[in-house]
């Protein structure tokens, strides 16, 4: 779950450490929900709340997909400890010690593990103190596993999704460069969750695999007709040929999506 919240939330490892289940929130208007970041724990120190003024206390707007897999972990949560959940810990050390939080080392060997089954490679970096030296030190990069996934998440946020840098900054915790996401933008305001939330569900498509469903599928049209076509759910591919007879008239095609789309058309002549 730890990493889950890394990859998906972009949290860093003191932030994870001190989510609760009250944290946990519904965004109006949408079937989604947000996170209230709102303090951390460091090594074995209580945990520190944020001040108010601190930009890195903040509403992190989940993901159709991980709000809907997060919600599922809750109601498990709810079963083996009854109703009154709210002060745990949203990421325990284990089910067993469901009321103290994960360690350190137990988000390390998990994250460890995780980066292997993807098969990222070391990105190995060698170090000299000078030109000389004959004995590098080296290591790996990839060791360092918040700087590894938050700039993936970045990444994901600016080029999947689609995020301003205001927004980007926001949600990483950071104050917004421009001035007027500094001075007019409230993205912890529910409308605009709401919004970063549909930026948000173009990454969960990437995760959808599902086969295309066809509706109305017809080998010929005449003048006026239509064929439509959609896909079964969010994120699946849709392929489909047009073959257009004769010299004469226009076809339209119209594509629609409610977050966004990547279109290759190729067109030819028979």
């Amino acid at each position: 779950m730890a990493v889950a919240f890394r990859f998906y939330v972009g949290l860093s490892v003191p932030e994870i450490r001190g989510l609760q289940w009250k944290n946990l929130g519904k965004i109006k208007f949408i079937d989604s929900g947000r996170l209230l970041v709102m303090r951390t724990v460091k090594g074995n120190s209580p945990p520190e709340p944020y001040a108010m003024s601190d930009t890195k206390l903040r509403y992190i707007p989940l993901s159709p997909r991980f709000y809907e897999l997060l919600c599922a972990y809750r109601d498990y949560v709810i079963k083996l400890c009854g109703k009154d959940i709210a002060e745990l810990p949203i990421v325990p050390n284990s089910l067993d010690q469901r009321g103290e939080i994960i360690s350190y080392e137990r988000i390390k060997y998990a994250t460890k593990s995780v980066i292997g089954r993807i098969g990222i490679p070391e990105d190995n970096v060698y170090f000299t103190t000078s030109a000389e030296d004959e004995e590098a030190l080296e290591t790996d990069a990839n060791a360092y596993h918040g700087e590894l996934f938050r700039s993936n998440f970045i990444y994901r946020m600016l080029n999947t999704c689609g995020m301003s840098d205001g927004e980007c900054s926001y949600l990483m915790g950071k104050k917004p460069a421009d001035t007027f996401s500094q001075s007019y933008c409230d993205y912890g305001e529910e409308t605009s969750q709401a919004i970063l939330v549909t930026k948000l569900s173009r990454w969960d498509m990437l995760f959808r695999r599902a086969k295309p469903e066809t509706y109305a599928k017809r080998e010929e049209l005449s003048d006026e007709e239509e064929m439509i076509l959609r896909a079964a759910d969010r994120g699946n591919r849709l392929t489909t040929e047009l073959c257009i007879e004769g010299s004469e008239g226009a076809a339209q095609l119209e594509l629609y999506s409610d977050t966004g789309m990547d279109v290759q058309i190729i067109a030819g002549e028979a």
